[in-house]
């Protein structure tokens, strides 16, 4: 059996498909944390939350949803603290860091134009539905002595991932 923490949001509602069809291990799918206020106060909360999540469970497998970003913020410093908690206190477990999901966040800054693309950058993507497809194939293996997951995604500029958004609507 899977068993998610809260099971909202988009990443949620694809594991929830999945998992709902090929429940074959037991494991606890935490993906719960704040993605679009990244203060310090919103983030630590995200935290501590987490820590007492982790201090109930330490005895049960438990798979994290974490991130791959280069930008230091409040909410990778905190990502990568729940990380270390998670990977000190709990036997069984992984970390999956995934890039920018399609929806929420980046993509939707674009959509509403309150985000500008940096024309020299690159921005790594992945639809939720494939995010949760590997993490649930990776998990299919039950094979716990690999800790932290990278999913690749897509990468491309980020003027790309806009113009695609923005298509038809300019």
């Amino acid at each position: 059996m899977i068993e998610l923490i809260n099971g909202k949001g988009q990443l949620g509602e694809q594991l929830s498909k999945i998992i709902n069809s090929k429940s074959m291990f037991t494991v606890i799918i935490h993906h719960t944390w704040n993605f679009i206020d990244k203060s310090e106060e919103t983030q630590k909360k995200c935290f501590n939350d987490f820590q007492e999540f982790i201090n109930k469970n330490s005895t049960k497998r438990v798979a994290f949803i974490s991130t791959y970003t280069t930008n230091w913020t409040p909410y990778l410093k905190y990502k990568l603290k729940a990380e270390l908690y998670l990977l000190k206190n709990v036997m069984f477990s992984k970390v999956y860091r995934l890039p920018n999901l399609i929806g929420k966040g980046v993509c939707e800054g674009f959509k509403n134009k309150e985000l500008n693309p940096d024309f020299n950058g690159e921005i790594e993507i992945m639809s939720p539905y494939q995010a949760a497809i590997e993490i649930i194939k990776d998990l299919g293996k039950l094979d716990w002595s690999k800790k932290i997951i990278r999913i690749r995604g897509t990468v491309t500029t980020p003027q790309t991932v806009y113009d695609l958004i923005r298509f038809g609507n300019d």
